[in-house]
């Protein structure tokens, strides 16, 4: 695709073309790669040859703060500024969920490569390499980090256009105390390495605070420090299967 008209009219059938394009072995140029690589990844799809999830938490923003390194950057800033003694306000940075990500799969790749890395002479399988652990974070919210979006809505009257006020966010919703959640999910590229990858990700979230520390011969998987209420479940029986029972409860006289 070269031109916008020509992209304006792809639509699902772009992975069929993909998938049945002829690959040319001599040509090597980056757009033959990459195509490669589409054949590749839509094959995998195909196959159900997807990478393994070996470990899974829920948390909340809150959470993920003291982890964000926009923060670590800001509170250096803050403290050059207050120093030289000019008031300023402080702003919650937006979380960088991506450097996080990153930084935690480099530090699941380096707690296997010290406990795993050297391998064995009984040992047949190939070696994870940088890359095959992949650390994945969905933020799920209203549209804020660390705060309820109706906590910055300032409301106007007609009478008085020059005068606002706020609302208290349980006065118009429900869903005023959990605003925000975060999903982080672990995966291991090689279905081989999954056991051993599911007890790093249960150590280093132990380590980082993220989960309470497992009890003596305890093999469960990881408890969030924050996880969402139980759903309560109603069940309905139906009229007829209950005049059902109560017949066949009761007991049956001969006739005389």
């Amino acid at each position: 695709v070269t031109d916008c008209e020509s992209y304006l009219q792809l639509d699902d059938t772009i992975l069929q073309q993909i998938k049945y394009y002829k690959i040319d072995d001599d040509d090597q140029s980056v757009a033959m790669h990459n195509l490669r690589k589409a054949q590749h990844l839509i094959h995998r799809v195909e196959t159900r040859a997807l990478y393994k999830c070996c470990g899974y938490l829920l948390l909340s923003a809150e959470d993920m703060v003291r982890f964000n390194p926009a923060a670590a950057k800001q509170e250096q800033n803050h403290c050059d500024d207050n120093s030289g003694g000019s008031g300023s306000v402080r702003i919650e940075p937006k979380i960088s969920y991506r450097a996080i990500q990153k930084k935690w799969a480099e530090q699941l790749f380096a707690m296997y490569r010290d406990t795993h890395g050297g391998g064995g002479a009984a040992e047949t399988r190939d070696a994870l390499v940088e890359g095959d652990i992949v650390v994945q974070i969905m933020s799920l919210s209203f549209g804020l980090e660390t705060s309820h979006p109706m906590e910055r809505v300032y409301l106007y009257d007609s009478l008085t256009p020059k005068q606002c006020r706020q609302v208290l966010c349980h006065q118009i919703t429900q869903m005023s105390g959990n605003f925000r959640e975060v999903v982080v999910r672990a995966y291991c590229k090689r279905e081989q390495w999954k056991p051993e990858c599911q007890q790093l990700f249960k150590t280093f979230a132990c380590q980082q605070g993220l989960t309470a520390p497992p009890q003596q011969n305890e093999d469960v998987a990881p408890v969030s420090s924050h996880l969402s209420p139980q759903t309560q479940t109603r069940k309905f029986h139906s009229k007829r299967k209950h005049q059902h029972n109560d017949d066949e409860e009761e007991d049956v006289q001969p006739l005389n």
